[in-house]
């Protein structure tokens, strides 16, 4: 991500958070109706390079100043 405002990268974070936990939830809900287990790992994946993401903007905003 490029350089932006503190808040405006807040906002993204607390996005980005909010799509992980959603993730999660249908994770869950899909394990426990069965689905096929590509389609779960896929999830998986896309929730741990969510995660990845998180950590990096949390890194970088806790370098800025506000």
């Amino acid at each position: 991500m490029g350089s932006g405002t503190v808040n405006s990268k807040k906002r993204h974070l607390e996005h980005l958070i909010e799509k992980h936990r959603n993730l999660d939830e249908q994770i869950t809900t899909f394990y426990n109706q069965m689905h096929p287990d590509e389609k779960i790992r896929q999830m998986k994946f896309d929730k741990l390079m969510l995660k990845q993401e998180i950590s990096n903007l949390e890194t970088e905003i806790t370098g800025m100043k506000d």
